[in-house]
């Protein structure tokens, strides 16, 4: 009996023994992740608070990379640099990329979540915390994959990154915020909406008008006649020659007549309209010049146009007003532009007073790569 009570006291200790081991070896295995998900490094760990709303690492992260297009192209036109190893760490006239990129960050998560709390506030979403859009994207990314497996159509990815589904979901609540104040505190009455069209009709809700122009066009052409873009050098030459005929008093006709075809040049004048029938066609094909008729008066002469054709130069021969797209036809632009206008002074109003807390600890850790 000693020796089975001995024996059962020493398992017991052995057992103990085993499970501290075991517990201290769980411990130090998850350490790392521990650090992670609760450490400075880790997405749940908050990088700065906007009125008292944390923003968490990953949050700002995104924001980070979508501001990233911006860095770059901010850094290449005013210093001329191009990515590198060091790009963003490196000092370009006193300007650091990582710092302008987080400082840009931080604008716009500033903008989102002042613009979730009115949206919070209206009853339209009931938790803006970065834990509960991340549940949220696991689950439209589990449904999504689920429709896919029952072969039903989906609309965009099969599976949402991070990134592309918080944009995705912050559009859709503007939308959905922007109609509630419409129908709310920025509501307006039928004569209302009226007055703010006549307010702003000639800025926006004018009909182009009908625009004709005669040319003088010089293109680059080979022995058969056929355009040729090695010839485009001696057709620019050309027209700057005409050119100056032109600012003399010589008519278009004239100079086609005199100067015609070389071998080398051909020139040739005509007529173009641009009216409500052919505006969007000839924007597609020939954009440099619509562009051009439209700045023209009535009998005024361009410069040189280019296109892909040719060079060209333009003479305004008429113009027709016609007139304003009517109240019925754009209301509901007249009352969308009016809720943008009100809901972008309110949230800026909101930001200039935002109580805004950096963690710099956190905030200067966050990188692009």
């Amino acid at each position: 009996m000693k020796n089975n009570s001995a024996k059962k006291k020493t398992s017991i200790k052995e057992l103990k023994i085993f499970s501290l081991i075991f517990l201290g070896l769980a411990i130090i295995v998850m350490i790392p992740v521990l650090i992670y998900l609760f450490g400075e490094y880790g997405q749940n760990r908050t990088v700065a608070k906007i009125n008292g709303e944390a923003v968490s690492a990953n949050e700002f992260k995104v924001n980070l990379l979508n501001n990233s297009a911006n860095t770059y192209s901010y850094f290449k036109q005013k210093y001329g640099v191009d990515d590198c190893a060091e790009f963003w760490t490196a000092s370009y006239g006193g300007e650091i990329p990582i710092e302008y990129a987080r400082k840009k960050a931080l604008e716009a998560i500033t903008r989102i979540k002042i613009e979730q709390a009115i949206a919070k506030q209206k009853g339209i979403v009931k938790d803006i915390s970065y834990s509960d859009f991340l549940k949220q994207l696991e689950e439209e990314n589990k449904a999504r994959k689920k429709a896919v497996g029952k072969g039903k159509v989906i609309y965009g990815p099969v599976t949402y990154g991070e990134r592309e589904f918080f944009n995705y979901l912050h559009s859709n609540i503007i939308i959905k915020l922007k109609d509630n104040l419409g129908e709310n505190e920025f509501k307006l009455s039928e004569d209302e909406l009226k007055k703010i069209y006549e307010a702003t009709k000639d800025k926006s809700y004018k009909n182009p008008d009908d625009i004709k122009v005669s040319y003088l066009k010089a293109s680059g052409v080979d022995e058969k006649g056929n355009l040729k873009s090695d010839k485009k050098a001696k057709a620019k030459t050309k027209i700057e020659q005409l050119k100056v005929w032109i600012d003399k008093g010589e008519s278009f006709e004239n100079l086609a007549k005199t100067q015609g075809n070389d071998g080398n040049v051909k020139i040739m004048t005509g007529d173009r309209n641009f009216d409500i029938n052919n505006r969007r066609s000839e924007g597609e094909d020939n954009s440099k010049l619509l562009d051009t008729a439209n700045t023209l008066k009535f009998g005024q002469i361009s410069g040189i146009v280019e296109e892909d054709d040719g060079f060209y130069i333009l003479k305004c021969t008429e113009r027709k007003d016609m007139g304003y797209r009517p109240f019925d036809e754009v209301k509901s632009s007249v009352k969308s532009n009016y809720v943008d206008e009100k809901f972008g002074e309110m949230v800026a109003k909101l930001i200039k007073d935002a109580k805004i807390e950096i963690i710099e600890g956190i905030y200067k850790k966050i990188t692009v790569r």
